[in-house]
C-alpha cells in the first residue's frame, strides 16, 4: 500500500474522507498526513482502493452535480471508463490518469490548493479537493503525485518500481519514496 502526496501539498496525502467507513460517493481529498487506512492506497496495476475497504476504488464521478469530482465507488466492469488508471512518470513525480480518454482528452487526477478538504466540498474550486481534468501543462505541480510505500508491501527496494500491466502485459515504471 502507498500514501499518494500531491506536489504542491507535500504535507496532506490522497485521503478518503471517512471515518472508518466506505461508500458510493464518498469524497477523495488531500488532508493532513495522520497515517489512517483513509489515507492509504493499493494499487493492483488497473484501480486504487483505498485501504478502508479494497472492495472501492477511486472514481470518476459522472453525474452532473458534481462532475469529473474524485471520488470512490464499488469497483466494477461497467464502470471502467471511471475507474481504470494508468500510473505514468512525470520527472521525479507521477501523474494518475484515467485510462479512458473523456471528450478525446486524457484526464489527470487534480488537486485544489494545499488546504485539508471535507466531505461535502466537492467542486472544482473546493480547497482540498481532487478532481480529474484534462492535462493543465508539464509544470503543473497540481496533477503531480508521488507514491511512497506504507507497511512494508511493495518490492523493489529503489525509488522506482516496475508494474506489469494485467491488460496488455505492458510494463510502466511507478515512483515512490521508500520510508527511511
Amino acid at each position: 500500500t502507498y500514501h499518494i502526496m500531491n506536489a504542491r501539498a507535500t504535507t496532506r496525502r490522497l485521503n478518503l474522507y471517512s471515518s472508518g467507513t466506505a461508500a458510493n460517493g464518498m469524497n477523495v481529498v488531500l488532508y493532513t498526513n495522520d497515517n489512517t487506512n483513509e489515507q492509504k492506497w493499493y494499487f493492483d496495476g488497473d484501480r486504487l482502493y483505498p485501504e478502508t475497504n479494497r472492495n472501492y476504488c477511486l472514481d470518476r464521478y459522472t453525474a452532473s452535480t458534481y462532475l469529473n469530482n474524485a471520488d470512490i465507488w464499488k469497483a466494477s466492469a461497467s464502470d471502467a471508463a471511471a475507474q481504470l488508471v494508468d500510473v505514468v512518470k512525470a520527472g521525479d513525480y507521477c501523474n494518475i490518469r484515467l485510462r479512458t480518454k473523456v471528450n478525446g482528452e486524457y484526464y489527470y487526477l487534480t488537486a485544489v490548493g494545499d488546504a485539508n478538504g471535507s466531505g461535502s466540498g466537492k467542486s472544482t474550486a473546493s480547497k482540498g479537493n481532487v478532481y480529474w481534468a484534462p492535462s493543465l501543462g508539464s509544470s503543473s505541480l497540481v496533477q503531480k503525485w508521488m507514491f511512497t510505500e506504507v507497511d512494508g508491501s511493495s518490492s523493489g527496494g529503489g525509488t522506482y518500481q516496475k508494474l506489469i500491466m494485467p491488460i496488455n502485459q505492458s510494463v510502466i515504471t511507478v515512483c515512490y519514496k521508500e520510508n527511511a
